[in-house]
């Protein structure tokens, strides 16, 4: 399943490989070739920086850095492997049984490690489709139209958020249309 978006900045897979040539295709199948498992595959930086994601050519390989604002300490960073990150995808996929096709909305930091496991990771290796909402306020209306098969998020979202809490969610809808009904009837007997 392809939604189609009408967002000139918007390409799928398919359309992104076309954009290579032989020679650029070629060096990315000498770099993949050339990587070990215990090469870096990604930095975490827990705090001091500005949360942005970022790809750098180190020793042959492509590795990640993410920065993830959390306090204004010094910059603490994680150094994980490829051994590292394919240990922790095999991991989660025991958890939580992905399969070919599964759908995800993505809507969490990908300067998580977690959501980029989950978002990344996984799916390129399941074969799988990621979505990214368009923010929090539309993320309702992403999840009821890509449907996901697999929706990530901590616990505490979970228990605290109106969208995975229906009945609720439909208590404020229906004081909401009270609150309609009765400014309407106030109007209507000025």
């Amino acid at each position: 399943m392809f939604l189609h978006v009408e967002d000139p900045t918007v390409i799928s897979w398919d359309e992104f490989l076309k954009l290579g040539t032989p020679e650029e295709e070629a060096e990315v199948e000498r770099r993949v070739a050339a990587a070990q498992l215990s090469d870096l595959s990604t930095l975490i930086y827990t705090s001091g920086y500005v949360a942005h994601t970022y790809a750098q050519h180190h020793h042959n390989t492509t590795l990640t850095h993410t920065h993830h604002t959390r306090t204004t300490g010094p910059p603490k960073a994680v150094m994980l492997s490829h051994k590292n990150v394919l240990w922790t995808v095999q991991a989660v996929s025991q958890v939580v049984p992905f399969v070919q096709g599964d759908r995800l909305v993505s809507f969490l930091p990908l300067a998580h490690v977690a959501e980029q496991v989950v978002t990344i990771y996984v799916p390129l290796l399941q074969d799988g489709s990621v979505y990214f909402s368009e923010g929090m306020e539309k993320l309702a209306e992403n999840i009821r139209e890509v449907e996901p098969t697999v929706l990530f998020a901590p616990p505490r979202y979970f228990t605290s958020s109106h969208l995975f809490r229906p009945k609720e969610r439909e208590r404020e809808r229906e004081r909401e249309r009270e609150r309609e009904r009765e400014r309407d009837e106030r109007e209507s007997e000025e």
